[in-house]
């Protein structure tokens, strides 16, 4: 699954804003895929990871034809997740606190997915991304906050050089 995940992770920190439904959709895997593996804990790896697609492709369904809540699911659960995931990359353990860290970032998101959307798509879908990223590397955890922020300046730099173009 590490490697699903990094490859995620480089399409999402790469290409978030160009392909929104993609973005989205990378979002509803990557729930999918750690709820799956909450309930499903330990060799089930088959039904995981249909979960996970199954929940790419009910989002991607709703980007598709319900834009502008998507614009919201998507700030929404980028800014949750990218705040979760990077108190964890951290290393801080806030245990039950996670779903307010999530919740928190969601509202964020969902603020910044409205009054920016396309800077918000391009910084959110650069940290997630680079947040997966750097989860896979195998290199010291004392490194990967290191790891995490080149790749995330990276994905934006990327990313605003092909808005630029646009």
């Amino acid at each position: 699954m590490n490697l699903i995940r990094g490859v995620v992770g480089l399409i999402l920190m790469t290409l978030g804003r160009k392909l929104f439904t993609l973005f989205v959709a990378g979002f509803g895997f990557l729930i999918g895929l750690d709820f799956a593996q909450q309930v499903f804990p330990g060799g089930m790896e088959w039904l995981v990871f249909g979960i996970a697609l199954a929940a790419a492709l009910v989002t991607a369904l709703l980007a598709r034809f319900v834009q502008k809540v998507a614009i919201g699911l998507a700030g929404f659960l980028g800014g949750g997740y990218a705040l979760a995931a990077l108190v964890g990359l951290v290393g801080f353990n806030v245990g039950s606190l996670t779903w307010v860290l999530f919740l928190f970032g969601g509202i964020i998101g969902v603020i910044l997915a409205y009054t920016l959307l396309n800077w918000a798509l391009i910084i959110f879908s650069s940290l997630v991304g680079a947040v997966l990223v750097a989860e896979t590397l195998p290199i010291p955890q004392a490194y990967r906050l290191v790891a995490f922020v080149f790749l995330a300046v990276l994905g934006i730099v990327i990313q605003a050089r092909m808005l630029k173009k646009d």
